[in-house]
């Protein structure tokens, strides 16, 4: 009797890396923090827009390196009060954070 053993090939598939923010505080009056962890450097693009969709500005577009990271950004005093949404891009990947000022 014949034994034959045929080769098994296990490919893992890894999930694309989502990194995590926290924006705080929120709400805020005079200065927002935002604080996020790399596991690979990164390009970070960050864009302000109104809840209407309306981009106001370009806050940042820059790579990062693996690691963690606190940016912190002061509110401009001709932004008026109300919720704003921090757009958050990376190659792969995009996250939009709902902010509110006082």
């Amino acid at each position: 009797m014949y034994k034959i053993e045929i080769p098994v090939i296990i490919n893992e598939v890894s999930k694309p890396e989502i990194p995590e923010f926290e924006l705080y505080p929120n709400p805020a009056m005079q200065m927002v923090n935002l604080e996020f962890t790399l596991t690979q450097c990164q390009e970070i693009s960050l864009h302000l827009a109104s809840t209407e969709g309306k981009r106001s500005s370009t806050l940042l577009s820059s790579d990062y390196p693996s690691g963690k990271h606190l940016i912190s950004f002061p509110l401009q005093d001709n932004l008026p009060g109300g919720i704003y949404i921090f757009e958050i891009r990376t190659k792969n990947w995009r996250e939009a954070l709902k902010f509110v000022k006082k």
